[in-house]
């Protein structure tokens, strides 16, 4: 009998599962540490293992991401999972006189429910002192003034030059409120960068991500509580040809960096007939005039980006040979600044614009109405071969309409346009409203931007030192930015990491303000 019921218990075990109790309230209590080797505080630490035990079976399969050590360590480790244990093992042994902190954020959880050990931090020093200074401080977007989530805040010894090679010594993140504190710090001599990381790979990258940083270096000997540091984008680094396109009739030029200008310099003067450069965002057109062009076209292409930095590429201009199969007649897209039914005022004008070079403009055949009675066309202008503009006429009227017939336009390839019509309130001065304001500094020239609510676009602009004044609004949101133009270049400086220069200060409205008609929003202050 004694044998059969041996033999059951040995059946019955085999086949058992383990597996979360079904029913009940679930459980929402996070594992607690019961011990750890080293303990925290241990001085004169000097192995390579970290051993922590816990009340419940635990999970630590997201602890090689979750887990941040400041400072680096600067060698890989390997994390083992037994039961209700978690061990850390280094390759060697850790750097001497240092203190280390390991926060293991939502690194470990339990088993069963996955509620992560809560505020679960290890400190331990390789020396015979624990560092414990602590430098604190808050992050903000330059121009919307928000505190910013999830920034990587970073102190590096104070001459480190390349911050897109070197890691930081300490680093963490800031919290939802924009907030960050460093604790156990050594005192020393450090230089404080923010960015955002978007990587993860604790290098800054200045193609795409947003950086701040404070002028000078910092020297913790007490603790610190740091001024706001305002984080914006920035990129210094020289545009190159990501990847070029050619097709019969035009060659393409994708770049890494959005161009505000460009000009072209023609090795060969003559060469200038044969080929027209069109620039906009990442990308650089040239297109062919003449139908036989024997040789690539050489020549340097002068290109300025957002932030005033110049570059020069070499490029030679080709195409592939013209097919002799019949082209179809396409259709020009014209492109307008106002839109059909957007309310307008007599200072404004329509801005038009095509992505290929025109061959042919007959731009006296527009009609204008003010209301239904036709007027004079006065003010059209021909910026170049791809833009032209038409003002708004001064005229007391409720709507203004263009009529733009097919086939005035006609461009490079033989493509010709179809019929505009664009038909807008046309509103007075009684129907618009003004914003008056100022800024603290009186004496300093700056410069104000009258934007949509989304601060996707510049609406207007002027400079002024004391106050400024946007009159003849159409009524609706705006937001309101101001730029402390120091060197009166008439645009905002970005300043530079590499020469330890800040970007100029940038005020700007906290939320959108609403401008009504006939009604004048007077003495907004910008802090």
């Amino acid at each position: 009998m004694k044998k059969i019921i041996y033999l059951a218990c040995i059946l019955l075990s085999s086949c058992a599962q383990i597996i979360a109790p079904t029913g009940g309230e679930p459980d929402k209590t996070p594992p607690e540490l019961v011990s750890s080797y080293p303990e925290n505080k241990t001085k004169n630490y000097k192995g390579k293992e970290f051993k922590l035990s816990f009340n419940e079976l635990i999970d630590a399969s997201k602890l090689n991401s979750e887990l941040v050590i400041v400072p680096d360590p600067g060698q890989p480790y390997e994390v083992k999972v037994k039961n209700k244990e978690v061990i850390i093992k280094f390759d060697k042994e850790l750097a001497e006189n240092t203190t280390y902190t390991l926060n293991f954020r939502n690194g470990i959880t339990d088993l069963t429910e996955k509620n992560p050990a809560k505020n679960l931090k290890l400190v331990i020093s390789t020396g015979s002192e624990i560092d414990s200074l602590q430098v604190s401080g808050n992050i903000k977007d330059l121009f919307t003034k928000e505190e910013k989530l999830d920034v990587t805040v970073g102190l590096y010894p104070y001459d480190t030059l390349d911050f897109g090679k070197k890691k930081p010594l300490y680093f963490i993140k800031t919290d939802s409120s924009g907030n960050y504190t460093f604790e156990n710090i050594k005192s020393d001599k450090y230089f404080l960068l923010a960015f955002t990381d978007k990587n993860n790979n604790l290098r800054f990258d200045q193609k795409e991500e947003q950086v701040g940083f404070l002028p000078d270096s910092i020297h913790v000997n007490q603790n610190l509580n740091l001024s706001s540091i305002e984080i914006y984008r920035a990129n210094h680094t020289k545009n190159k040809i990501k990847r070029t396109i050619v097709r019969e009739n035009e060659m393409v030029l994708q770049l890494e960096k959005p161009v505000l200008r460009a000009s072209i310099i023609f090795e060969n003067k003559e060469d200038s007939l044969k080929t027209s450069m069109f620039a906009k965002g990442p990308e650089i057109k040239f297109f062919r005039l003449e139908k036989e062009i024997q040789d690539s076209i050489k020549a340097k292409i002068v290109l300025q980006d957002s932030l005033l930095i110049s570059d020069t590429l070499q490029q030679k201009i080709y195409f592939k040979p013209e097919s002799n199969r019949k082209k179809k007649i396409g259709t020009i897209s014209l492109l307008s600044s106002i839109k059909n039914q957007q309310e307008v005022t007599t200072d404004m004008k329509y801005e038009f614009s095509v992505d290929q070079p025109l061959k042919r403009l007959d731009l006296e055949k527009i009609q204008l109405k003010a209301d239904t009675n036709e007027i004079a066309v006065n003010n059209i202008y021909i910026i170049d071969n791809q833009h032209f503009t038409i003002e708004i006429p001064k005229v007391n009227a409720k709507d203004i309409e263009i009529h733009i017939p097919s086939n005035i336009l006609e461009n490079y390839q033989g493509d010709t346009n179809t019929v505009v019509v664009l038909k807008n309130p046309l509103l007075k001065d009684d129907q618009l409203g003004l914003v008056e304001g100022e800024v603290q500094d009186k004496e300093r020239p700056k410069i104000a931007l009258l934007q949509d609510e989304n601060r996707t676009k510049i609406i207007r602009q002027i400079n002024f030192t004391d106050r400024f004044i946007f009159d003849k609004i159409v009524p609706g949101s705006y937001q309101i930015t101001i730029v402390f133009d120091d060197n009166k270049n008439g645009i905002w400086d970005p300043g530079n990491l590499e020469l330890r220069k800040l970007p100029e200060e940038v005020l700007s409205t906290k939320e959108p303000i609403r401008i009504r008609a006939n009604y004048e929003f007077r003495n907004l202050k910008i802090e």
